[in-house]
């Protein structure tokens, strides 16, 4: 079992445990499972810029929870849009359920409950928004999320979170990690803007 903790170390000698640790630590995902039987390494990375944050996991199996109780507890104020980037994942939020294949991005209003698992391998990247710095009603994360393929801008966006080098995370000094947040949340809000708007045509 391999688990990378942060941008560059591996610790194959360490248990499911400190990949649930990266998590708890960079996210509000309350219950994290991931396969334990040793067949395929688990791999999670992380990195914060800015405001914004991002996690990477790959490995055979994963379910993410997250439940009201777990919300009342502790609400975050953060979006999540993910790029599938392996495997078939299964997202369901907000009364509806959705398949993402490989290369399709999905929007996780953090602060509802919702579940997200694959199986059979797979690896998906998400980055963590803060909802306040972005122009969308939170009541509007719903349609949103329905309207996301529909957007002009949906190819642009799931490039450039495909294109998050987190492996050099280290060259990025901080001056330039701010001016990659401010983008990264300037083109989540141009996503989301078109994606509200096409809904709404439709």
């Amino acid at each position: 079992m391999a688990v990378i903790v942060g941008s560059t170390r591996c610790d194959r000698s360490a248990e499911p445990a400190t990949a649930r640790g990266v998590y708890r630590r960079n996210g509000p995902v309350s219950a994290v499972e991931f396969d334990t039987s040793g067949a395929t390494p688990v791999c999670v990375e992380s990195w914060s810029f800015g405001s914004v944050s991002m996690i990477r996991t790959a490995v055979s199996e994963i379910r993410l929870t997250r439940s009201p109780r777990d919300i009342a507890h502790g609400p975050t104020g953060v979006l999540g849009l993910a790029v599938q980037e392996r495997g078939i994942g299964r997202f369901e939020q907000f009364g509806l359920a959705h398949v993402v294949h490989p290369g399709e991005l999905l929007l996780a209003d953090l602060d509802a409950p919702y579940t997200f698992r694959w199986a059979g391998g797979g690896c998906s990247r998400c980055v963590r928004i803060p909802l306040a710095r972005l122009a969308i009603p939170r009541a509007e994360l719903a349609g949103a999320a329905g309207g996301l393929h529909a957007s002009p801008l949906y190819d642009l966006a799931r490039g450039h979170i495909g294109r998050l080098n987190i492996g050099r995370a280290g060259e990025v000094s901080r001056a330039a990690g701010e001016a990659l947040s401010a983008a990264t949340i300037a083109l989540a809000d141009a996503l989301l803007a078109t994606a509200r708007r096409r809904r709404g045509r439709g």
